[in-house]
């Protein structure tokens, strides 16, 4: 119990800290915007982005401690897989800027409907998605890509997440979804994403894997049960 105290007191306190920068920059970039000059337009924007980051983070800090002690319901409904991942296709791709071409042919699972929590359940392929991108910006640009795959099975929907990219080791592969685990280096990354997918998946009574090679890159998918 006093752990869980002290985990709400510190995010309590985070977002003491967060909100008056984010109020701040807002502020200057309304009142003052036009007279900054580019470099200072960028570090404004670097400031507005790390605040959103930031209780981006923290929310979903508190989104899997609700899920791991079980005070998390979720709302389910039939809803078709195809329409998620292409809502969630197009919002990653915005947020990289179309930088890297997401292939998906929705065709394979076309009428494969799930009980899902909308709420919840997309930010399983975003966080994947996102993750996967970030893996291939440094790449060829042949090799930067990701594609998204899914076919239907007797019971249940399978959709994978394939990067290219270095191969991650066999010790980061068996922490892949542990909470704070990253293979970003130095580079960020908080590691939740992945532990959010895991979370997430398996409340929908869903499974989560990861693989990995040199010759095929790296391949994450996640095994929904169907209506």
């Amino acid at each position: 119990m006093l752990h869980r105290e002290q985990d709400a007191f510190l995010r309590h306190e985070l977002n003491n800290v967060i909100g008056p920068i984010a109020g701040y920059a807002e502020m200057l970039r309304s009142q003052l915007g036009e007279q900054l000059d580019e470099r200072q337009k960028k570090w404004l924007a670097a400031i507005m982005q790390g605040t959103v980051s930031m209780k981006q983070m923290l929310d979903q800090i508190k989104k899997l401690q609700e899920f791991e002690r079980g005070s998390q319901s979720l709302h389910l409904m039939p809803v078709p897989i195809v329409g998620i991942l292409s809502d969630v296709i197009g919002d990653v791709a915005t947020y990289f800027k179309g930088a890297i071409p997401i292939f998906f042919d929705p065709e394979a699972c076309l009428d494969a409907k799930i009980q899902a929590d909308l709420a919840f359940l997309p930010g399983v392929f975003k966080n994947l998605l996102k993750n996967a991108v970030e893996h291939v910006q440094a790449l060829d640009e042949p090799s930067r890509r990701v594609d998204v795959y899914c076919s239907v099975e007797p019971t249940a929907v399978l959709i994978s997440v394939q990067n290219g990219g270095a191969v991650i080791p066999p010790e980061r592969l068996a922490t892949f979804f542990d909470k704070f685990n990253t293979t970003k280096g130095n580079d960020g990354g908080t590691g939740l994403g992945t532990t959010y997918a895991r979370i997430v998946t398996e409340a929908h009574g869903g499974t989560v894997s990861v693989w990995s090679s040199e010759d095929q890159g790296t391949l994450v998918s996640v095994r929904l049960p169907l209506v």
